[in-house]
């Protein structure tokens, strides 16, 4: 294979072993420092010499190394972007924010190295449309920057201060990822659109996070739960009902202030199910508190009246994290009325449970429990022949040299390198549609990006791996949610493993190719 000159560099060499990599600790030329002194008690011709201790960055090209799983796909990074640096002074830069250094009770250490994998994909492709080692033709190329938002979003103030420095030291245009749906997500748009920096977050879905200048590529809450609903009016069940006996489903809601998922998923459960007396949400509504220490305990305590709800339930709507989900599977797979059918119906936030490991015990057994959620990518999608996920995209994640298979050998099962790819794609697009070779300045900003993505439109769709996306304003539309994306509908089986049983999107019909 010929290796382009303008990609052979120092970095080629240590793609194999990137600890060994001479500056994989290297400061980043705009980083913000925060100084720490230390005093020191050594006189040295009647001075003091005083010791000053730099702390780690938080936002890095690849130079530094987060976390040792990390290290193979940030050496490629730092590959590529020096290539980048070399070849386009003109460059722009666009940052993924995630907590990088860790897993936190939002995303596991395997979830975020398969977002940076995808966001990495995103990058190469970009640059590299054919598959080759050359450069394309579209201008400007596209560098990466990982940003580390600290475990559950903590450092998110530090982390916005050196995406700052980047906008004036090295071509910050936007950024992508941005973490869960949490307070501390909402910090970081915030700080960040108050910078004028357009985002695009990979996996948000709640409503209540919002920004002037944030898009998606997740549909919302509110999607899911109609998605979700329109899946329960094709169960036997549901068109069995009648007056005298409804179709009944009980709400179980995490009223955990700091979490915009839940809440929202729960008002969008509310808002999706319908009240006809055929079908209905019963007014008695379960609550507990997903980040309190009893969570176990009261969820226990719930699930005992199951059996004693008039009238009997069934499905249950969980609007909560999937570690409280699984507390409360397993204490319904003991209770007394499982001869009773239940559905139990959540958002994508199931996405990050790994199935269980070999002679690991079920999270229930054979008591009539089936467990559906609504997810954001699989690859079962693909084998479907819908047109709701491009097939060209798709190809990137197969058996070429630069694909995902070959590259990392990872699982895609999650979902998370699908949905990071697209937020990145989804950035890059904005930024080409935006550039303007005749003007003065060849250079874009942040700005110019912003205004690129109002190109996205049915007219000019993205194939991302999670399905279409655009962005058309009109009645129903949600601002900065993709216009019908194709959502999963999955059933989880008791050894956590998945298996997808429907495509559907808000409307019932996921979109399709730029008609």
């Amino acid at each position: 294979m010929s290796v382009d000159p303008l990609l052979t560099h120092p970095s080629d060499r240590y793609l194999d072993n990137p600890a060994a990599h001479p500056i994989a600790r290297r400061r980043s030329f705009w980083r913000r420092r925060w100084w720490v002194p230390a005093a020191v008690g050594l006189l040295v011709a009647g001075a003091v010499t005083a010791v000053v201790v730099a702390e780690d960055d938080l936002v890095t090209d690849g130079s530094v190394v987060f976390a040792d799983h990390l290290a193979d796909v940030e050496a490629r990074i730092l590959a590529e972007n020096e290539a980048v640096v070399a070849a386009d002074p003109n460059h722009l830069t666009i940052a993924y924010a995630a907590p990088m250094r860790g897993g936190d009770d939002m995303f596991s250490e395997e979830n975020i190295r398969h977002q940076v994998q995808g966001a990495y994909l995103a990058q190469f492709w970009a640059n590299h449309p054919d598959g080759g080692d050359r450069f394309g033709q579209d201008r400007p190329l596209v560098k990466l920057l990982l940003a580390d938002t600290g475990v559950a979003g903590a450092d998110w103030e530090r982390t916005a201060a050196e995406l700052a420095d980047a906008v004036t030291d090295d071509h910050l245009v936007a950024v992508a990822g941005l973490g869960a749906s949490i307070d501390t997500t909402q910090s970081l748009v915030d700080a960040l659109d108050a910078l004028g920096v357009p985002m695009v977050s990979s996996v948000i879905t709640s409503s209540r996070i919002t920004g002037d200048r944030l898009r998606r590529v997740a549909p919302s809450n509110a999607d899911e739960a109609a998605a979700a609903v329109a899946y329960l009016t094709s169960t036997p069940r549901w068109k069995q009902a009648t007056p005298d006996r409804p179709y009944t489903a009980y709400l179980v809601q995490d009223r955990n202030p700091t979490d915009s998922y839940a809440i929202d998923l729960g008002t969008s459960y509310r808002s999706s199910f319908p009240t006809n007396g055929v079908q209905r949400l019963a007014q008695t509504q379960v609550e507990f508190t997903g980040n309190n220490a009893a969570t176990g305990t009261v969820l226990e305590r719930l699930v005992s009246q199951v059996c004693s709800l008039d009238p009997p339930a069934d499905a249950i709507l969980f609007a909560g994290r999937s570690q409280a989900l699984t507390v409360m599977m397993g204490k319904l797979n003991q209770r007394s009325c499982v001869d009773r059918p239940i559905t139990v119906v959540t958002g994508d936030d199931v996405n990050v449970l790994a199935p269980k490991k070999p002679g690991e015990s079920p999270l229930w057994g054979d008591t009539n429990l089936d467990l559906v959620y609504t997810g954001l990518a699989t690859t079962s999608s693909w084998l479907r022949a819908t047109g709701a996920v491009p097939r060209a995209t798709l190809d990137r994640f197969a058996g070429c040299d630069h694909c995902f298979a070959a590259l990392f050998k990872d699982s895609l099962d999650d979902g998370q390198a699908l949905m990071a790819h697209d937020a990145l794609m989804v950035t890059a697009t904005a930024a080409h549609n935006a550039y303007d070779t005749d003007r003065t300045s060849s250079v874009l900003t942040p700005a110019d990006v912003d205004n690129g993505f109002h190109t996205i439109t049915s007219n000019a769709r993205v194939p991302g791996a999670s399905g279409w996306i655009y962005y058309e304003p009109g009645p129903g539309s949600q601002d900065g949610v993709p216009t019908d994306k194709a959502i999963p509908i999955m059933r989880m089986n008791p050894d956590q493993t998945s298996e997808q049983i429907d495509l559907s999107s808000r409307t019932g019909t996921p979109a399709g190719p730029t008609p």
